[in-house]
Parts: C-alpha cells; structure tokens; sequence
C-alpha cells in the first residue's frame, strides 16, 4: 500500500523486504523491487531569468546572437527540449533560433534597420517545451539591442535658397532660419547631432545648432549687390564617418534711396556768346552716383537756381527717355552764374549741386 506521493527525480527504485509470519512464529522474507516510473511532471527551466543581446543596424548576418539554455529534471525522452521564438516586437521574421549543443542559438538573417525599431530595442520571447505526453513549456524574455549606423546624411529641404532683404537691414538682424533633417534616430548620428557652419561672406554668420542665419554689420547695395553663401550641417559622425548636406543661400539686397547724386566733372566753365538767341543749346551736364550705378531704373533730373540771369530750360534722361522743362524765356542771355541742382527721380528724391561759370563772348573782343 502506497502511503506517499513517489517522486521519480529523487529515487527512481525502491528495494523492499517483505516478512510472512504464521501463527507458530515460524516467518519467511523476501525482497520486492518496485521501479518508479517517469511522468512529465517538471516544466524547462532555462538558467537566466531574461537574456541580453546586441549588433549593430545593417550588419547581413549573425549567426550566434544569443546563447540560451533551459533544462529539464524528467527523464529521457520527456527531457528532450526544443526552442522557439513565439513573440516579436519587430522584425520577428528576421530571427531564427536553433539548438546547437544543447543551447538554443538565436542568429540574425537579414539586416535590420535602426530606423524602424523603437528605441532601437527588439523584445523577443523564447518558449522552451519539452517531449513529454502531454509537453509542458516555459517562456523566456529576451532583448535585442541594435546599434545606430551612421547611414543617412543631413538634408536640407532646398537645394538652394533665394532671398531678398533692404540694404539697410540692422546688423543682426535674422534673414532667414535653415533646417536639415537626418534620419538617423539616434542622439549620436541624428538630428540633435547636426551642427551648421558658413562660408561665403563675413557679413553673415549662422548658429551653430539653431541654424539662424543672420547680418553681422550693415549691408550695402552699392558696394555689393548680391551674395551667394554655402551652409552645411554636418552630424555627429567622426572621421569618414562623418556626413555632410549642402545648400546655398542667394541673397539679394533691395535698394534704399540713400545716396545723393553727384554732377559729373564739376564744376562747369562754359564760353559763350553774348547775345545768343534763345532756345540755343549751351552744354551738356551729366548727373549721377552710386545709387544710379546700382540701380539704373533712378533716373537723374535736373533743375537750376541762377544769380539773375533767365537761364529757364533744361532737360533730364530717364532710362533713356529725355524729360524737359520749360519756362519763360523771353530775353537773350546775358552772362551770369548759374547754380543747376540734379535730383534723382525715386519717390524719396535727393538732390545734388553744381555751378556753371557763363562767360560772356563778343564778336570782335576774340
């Protein structure tokens, strides 16, 4: 009669003495060998609660990424124990697990792409199940960390850039704000990796991590008109490692009305002819500057101040189209001295001046 549970994993047999006793007191032994029979009665144990492996994005293969080991007390065949992966939180294809010397080996098929897991991290589970009738299983967490590659560049959203600003723009003043995205996700390769640089003109500068590009002093238009820069943003790779993205910015400055304009060859010594009819034409003046050298649209106009004498009629070219003005004119020319103002024809017109000596000449006197 059995009085307690058997366990098969401490005695597998039992040797027994059995004593048969009569009335007479006369007894006989014998001896009983009573075989414990195996059940399946103990679940896979692996050696480690939770398992830790690593590789790097875009590696093809890898054959022995984790090493893992469960094992069973029952005995053969209901010890025997086979591994799979029953659970991925990404790329579960890409993983095969295999049992090589009793360990369950998990290898890496196909490249993986740090991109698309989040955190970088995979969690796998491991089921260890043995052979018995019925089987009973256990399960394992694992972690597969993947690495950041440096496998995409800074790029910016434009290839190039066009702007305008006024000249007279204030030094630090922001003209524009330049992003580059990298794909990369990573702190190391990604985008808070990106640092920006300039080249071009000392006129500008960019923040290094916020990609503003601002003035550093006043701008000019008649000393320059346009400027072409090159920007790039470079990540956080060392050595050839390192990856670059390019774009140029064209900026154009628009013109201010800040220039007076200035007479030509001044001032003007004219010898004419005392008593010379009117409408007659006596010289010609030219008026100009830097800011008609910049922007030709400016036209210059003149008009005159005089000392007396009814200097009244002069004329002006405007992009080629001649402007005049007329006033009385109804005596000869006596001699005199005549002050001619030019200004430029923008809406904020400017004026300039000169003189013109009028010398009078006698037929006769020469």
């Amino acid at each position: 009669m059995l009085i307690a549970k058997l366990d098969y994993e401490l005695i597998q047999r039992f040797t027994l003495t059995v004593i048969a006793r009569d009335g007479g007191g006369e007894e006989t032994t014998g001896r009983v060998r009573i075989n414990v029979l195996d059940v399946n009665d103990n679940v896979p144990t692996f050696q480690k609660d939770a398992y830790v492996g690593a590789l790097r994005e875009n590696e093809p293969s890898v054959t022995q990424l984790v090493r893992l080991r469960a094992t069973d007390e029952d005995s053969p065949p209901n010890n025997q124990i086979t591994y799979s992966i029953v659970n991925a939180s990404a790329f579960g294809s890409y993983f095969d697990i295999s049992v090589y010397e009793g360990y369950g080996v998990i290898s890496v098929s196909r490249p993986l792409d740090y991109e698309l897991i989040p955190n970088g991290l995979i969690y796998l589970t491991v089921m260890a199940k043995d052979a018995g009738n019925p089987p009973l299983n256990s399960t394992v967490p694992v972690t597969i960390e993947v690495f950041d590659e440096n496998d995409n560049p800074p790029t910016f959203s434009k290839p190039a850039y066009f702007i305008s600003v006024v000249e007279n723009i204030m030094a630090g003043a922001t003209v524009l704000f330049l992003n580059a995205t990298d794909l990369d996700r990573s702190r190391e390769y990604g985008q808070e990796s990106i640092i920006y640089s300039l080249e071009g003109s000392s006129q500008f500068r960019i923040g290094a991590r916020s990609g503003e590009l601002t003035t550093t002093s006043l701008l000019d238009r008649e000393t320059k008109a346009e400027y072409i820069l090159i920007v790039r943003a470079v990540d956080g790779g060392v050595g050839h490692n390192q990856k670059t993205g390019i774009a140029t910015v064209n900026i154009t400055l628009l013109d201010i009305n800040d220039n007076h304009p200035t007479w030509k060859d001044a001032p003007y010594y004219i010898n004419l002819v005392e008593m010379t009819p009117p409408d007659s034409d006596v010289t010609t003046v030219s008026g100009g500057g830097a800011e008609l050298r910049a922007c030709p649209s400016k036209g210059v106009c003149h008009s005159h101040m005089s000392s007396g004498a009814k200097f009244q009629k002069l004329s002006c070219m405007v992009r080629g189209s001649q402007r005049s003005g007329d006033s009385p004119y109804p005596v000869p020319r006596d001699f005199g001295l005549q002050r001619r103002h030019p200004r430029d024809s923008s809406g904020g017109a400017r004026a300039g001046s000169a003189c013109s000596h009028t010398c009078p000449e006698s037929p006769g006197l020469w």
